[in-house]
């Protein structure tokens, strides 16, 4: 595939190659088939399910795109076995592939750390404008091959109107067994407040862009941040909408290729109709002065619409 790698012109060499190299040629080989800078047609090709068939005795290089799962480059040796019944060396079909492949997620929790609110983190929870509101999003990060030529990998998040973002509050973590690292803007990551998404169109809050060479080492990514119910939240059971984009190279070999995958949560917060009167509920008391508090005994915040009308 290059010179700075050994050519395989022996089959007992490549018999003896160790897991690590095997898989080391093999990601070359893809590489150098998917940059053309080697031509080598298809044996067989499939789209969806089912076999390959008609292929003949070899070792067979196996490219699997265009899933939401990574693939890495496999093999698959097409070999006869010999039948004892038949006394006759016979192909085995089908021959089978253990394809080793990363599936990148994305999971947006909201107030995660109040715990029995009567809300599921996962979903929603119940806020009063002007609260600050912490938001969680945890991310898979995929194993790409060495020499992969498409390493995209990046969040972002987009909040509705009724949220301000404290951009100030944005942390970002590497997680390997359990254990979190904080991450350092400008080397493991870039962040753009706006930014957008690689459709180069969509606007979000925030992006974060990943050097996938700088995190491949964890297995996860975590970002911890806050943000600010305002005036221009949605009162209703509509909800405030917050969504996360996990946008990440799925083939490769392809500079090109990506997928979009996504969650969200709502915070939700609600109008009361109060109104201040006599000992006889008769009469509207003129100038009257009050305070709300939630259950926690926290002062309920309002935004003015007019005189003596308040959301």
């Amino acid at each position: 595939v290059d010179q700075n790698y050994p050519a395989y012109t022996d089959a007992s060499d490549f018999h003896d190659l160790s897991a690590d190299d095997a898989a080391a040629f093999y990601d070359k080989l893809a590489a150098a088939i998917k940059s053309d800078d080697i031509t080598l047609t298809p044996a067989g090709t499939r789209k969806g399910s089912g076999n390959i068939t008609d292929l003949e005795m070899a070792n067979y290089l196996v490219l699997i795109e265009n899933g939401m799962k990574v693939y890495r480059p496999s093999a698959v040796n097409l070999i006869p076995k010999w039948n004892n019944e038949t006394n006759k060396w016979e192909m085995t079909t089908p021959a089978e592939v253990t394809v080793k492949a990363t599936e990148p997620t994305i999971d947006k929790t909201v107030n995660e750390d109040i715990k029995n609110d009567g809300h599921e983190s996962g979903t929603s929870d119940n806020v009063n404008i002007g609260d600050t509101i912490n938001y969680d999003l945890r991310a898979i990060i995929p194993t790409y091959p060495e020499n992969a030529a498409a390493k995209k990998f990046q969040i972002s998040d987009i909040l509705s109107e009724g949220l301000t973002l404290d951009t100030g509050s944005i942390k970002v973590y590497g997680v390997k067994g359990g254990q979190e690292t904080l991450l350092t803007e400008g080397t493991e990551y870039t962040q753009a407040v706006p930014g957008k998404l690689l459709d180069n169109t969509t606007e979000t809050s925030f992006t974060l862009v990943f050097d996938y060479d700088e995190i491949k080492g964890y297995e996860s990514i975590h970002v911890d941040y806050n943000a600010v119910l305002n005036e221009n939240a949605a009162v209703s059971n509509t909800g405030n909408v917050n969504g996360v984009h996990l946008e990440y190279s799925n083939n490769p070999y392809d500079e090109d290729s990506y997928k979009d995958t996504t969650d969200k949560v709502t915070v939700f917060t609600y109008g009361l109709d109060i109104s201040k009167v006599n000992k006889e509920e008769t009469e509207l008391l003129a100038g009257a002065k009050f305070e709300l508090a939630d259950k926690t005994d926290s002062k309920i915040s309002f935004i003015k619409v007019s005189d003596g009308v308040y959301r």
